[in-house]
């Protein structure tokens, strides 16, 4: 991918994950000249927060000398994991498609794979889905997924980024967060 020719999408939250794959894109785009683009998706849910955070991804791009493109969901849409990870993933499609894109990178960490794994054990999986988040999905890469959220963090800060923090993040409502904020830190206790 690391081609003049290429065009490279990364799906860009704002957070800690995407800010930080994006980075690294960047100066990788400034050697190897491939295209790169910001693809923000604004899911709505959280009224000004949702508009403060997408207006923080356009400004960071815009400092950052990187081609933005972002779309809003409608605020009526339902408000579910389920849904949410649906629109996204079509979203995706849709740029990869609208751009002739080679391939949207995805920032998902080794401690989105854990959760993962957690929640489709819970909910009840067979053998593929014991394996995790897949790195490659049609032109959907996961090039993080060896690579820790606290190692994440640490390049943050060692680079001055600053991300964007979702405050759905804590609410325990959403099983993905429950499971990050109470049952991952029981595992760390026994291992």
């Amino acid at each position: 991918l690391l081609k003049p020719e290429k065009v490279i999408i990364v799906g860009f939250s704002g957070g800690f994950d995407s800010i930080s794959l994006l980075k690294v894109l960047k100066d990788l785009s400034q050697v190897y000249s491939f295209r790169l683009i910001a693809g923000h998706l604004n899911h709505n849910w959280r009224g000004e927060e949702s508009a403060l955070e997408a207006q923080n991804c356009k400004d960071f791009c815009v400092q950052n000398d990187i081609e933005f493109y972002t779309e809003t969901l409608d605020a009526t849409e339902k408000h579910t994991e389920t849904r949410a990870r649906e629109l996204r993933y079509q979203f995706y499609n849709n740029i990869i498609e609208k751009f002739n894109a080679d391939a949207l990178l995805t920032a998902h960490t080794k401690s989105d794979t854990a959760e993962t794994l957690i929640y489709r054990l819970i909910k009840g999986t067979g053998i593929h889905g014991l394996k995790g988040i897949s790195p490659q999905l049609g032109k959907i890469y996961r090039p993080m997924l060896d690579i820790s959220r606290k190692e994440v963090e640490i390049y943050c800060e060692e680079n001055r980024l600053t991300p964007n923090n979702d405050s759905s993040n804590l609410n325990n409502k959403y099983s993905r967060n429950f499971i990050r904020n109470k049952i991952l830190p029981l595992f760390a206790q026994i291992n």
